[in-house]
């Protein structure tokens, strides 16, 4: 896995009762508990759990929407979104 611009201990477990950090750990990101998330092939990693991708609703709940619009607000995503600005560009 490449090196990756923005920090990835931003990124914490999806797995119920575990949220620790994510960090690179080969062509995966795992936590401290080994629960791991293998990249796709097309470069992303799906960090939704098999139970929620099944759901009738899956994704994040309005609370988990207004938190992270309040984390963008903060700054904290400025580094990734300047990677994804001049990839597309």
């Amino acid at each position: 896995m490449t090196a990756h611009p923005f920090d990835l201990a931003l990124l914490a477990c999806t797995v119920r009762g575990c949220g620790r950090p994510l960090a690179s750990r080969g062509t995966a990101l795992a936590c401290e508990r080994a629960h791991a998330f293998d990249r796709a092939r097309a470069g992303y990693v799906n960090l939704l759990q098999p139970q929620d991708r099944r759901s009738a609703v899956p994704g994040d709940a309005p609370e988990a929407w207004r938190a992270r619009e309040r984390w963008f607000e903060r700054g904290h995503a400025a580094a990734l979104l300047d990677l994804l600005r001049a990839r597309a560009a």
